[in-house]
């Protein structure tokens, strides 16, 4: 069952460091299996009042893979750089 990891970035607080953070990222999560599904800065706020900058939408085969990629060590380098240069959401569902 695929599961899916959903990314609301909030807003870019170091335009450079998100950068270095989602090529980096980008490499972590393919290595895991991850497939990027949806990246895209072109948001449409249909309700409530805060619209994201950035929706990102990960395909992982499994949730078993997706705890495996987060908990890797390549990610928890990376994940400094996330907090220091986003303010964001992250969660994941299950097919």
């Amino acid at each position: 069952m695929a599961t899916y990891f959903i990314i609301e970035v909030l807003q870019i607080k170091d335009e450079a460091k998100y950068k270095q953070f989602a090529q980096a990222a980008q490499w972590v999560n393919e290595k895991y299996q991850g497939e990027y599904l949806i990246r895209s800065s072109d948001v449409t706020l249909v309700s409530g009042t805060i619209k994201p900058e950035r929706i990102l939408v990960i395909r992982f085969p499994n949730e078993q893979t997706l705890k495996e990629c987060f908990a890797s060590p390549e990610y928890q380098e990376l994940m400094p750089l996330r907090v220091q240069s986003t303010e964001s959401r992250a969660f994941f569902v299950n097919q």
